[in-house]
């Protein structure tokens, strides 16, 4: 998909764009979702289909004051690459905006997220992911949650612009490790 808005109208349990089987560079560049009522942009790999894809200039925005589940899901799938992302709760704020459950070698560069609880959330059986240059509005409480069995995470470049977490990590050996202050690298 190139050059493209998709606009579900705020359709009850709608979903923008699915996935199970992009693979081998495919995916989505210069596209917009808006107004999908269950999740905008979902890459599921539980078919072990949804492997090496690639989402370029993606915007995603939740319906006025009725925010989807999730923005952008990525689930079970290895080898995705996303460039230039920015994902927006409009109106009431989301939840859970960008989580990747047991994803392998995920590299996220240039995230921007804005008015939610949790945005990017590493959980799962998660490994070797990567995740460049993430900012979030004020409105965002925690930029990056790490949890579950994930392991290998890097971390690169973050700027919370007054949120109040910048990463959340859950699986720290000495006990849940928090940074709270605006920037890193």
């Amino acid at each position: 998909l190139e050059h493209l808005t998709v606009d579900c109208n705020n359709t009850s349990g709608s979903t923008g764009i699915y996935t199970d089987a992009a693979n081998e560079k495919s995916g989505a560049q210069s596209i917009t979702v808006q107004n999908c009522a269950s999740t905008g942009i979902n890459v599921n790999g539980t078919s072990g289909l949804a492997d090496n894809n690639v989402w370029k200039s993606i915007e995603v925005y939740s319906p006025t004051n009725s925010p989807a589940s999730v923005l952008f899901s990525i689930t079970a799938s290895t080898g995705i690459y996303i460039d230039d992302a920015t994902l927006i709760f409009i109106g009431t704020q989301g939840t859970s905006t960008f989580p990747i459950t047991a994803g392998q070698a995920v590299h996220v560069n240039n995230l921007h997220m804005e008015n939610t609880v949790t945005g990017a959330s590493i959980v799962g059986a998660s490994a070797n992911d990567i995740i460049e240059t993430v900012t979030g509005d004020g409105n965002v409480t925690t930029l990056v949650s790490i949890g579950g069995t994930a392991v290998s995470v890097g971390i690169y470049g973050w700027h919370t612009l007054g949120g109040t977490n910048a990463i959340v990590d859950n699986n720290c050996p000495t006990g849940v490790q928090t940074i709270t202050d605006g920037s890193g690298a």
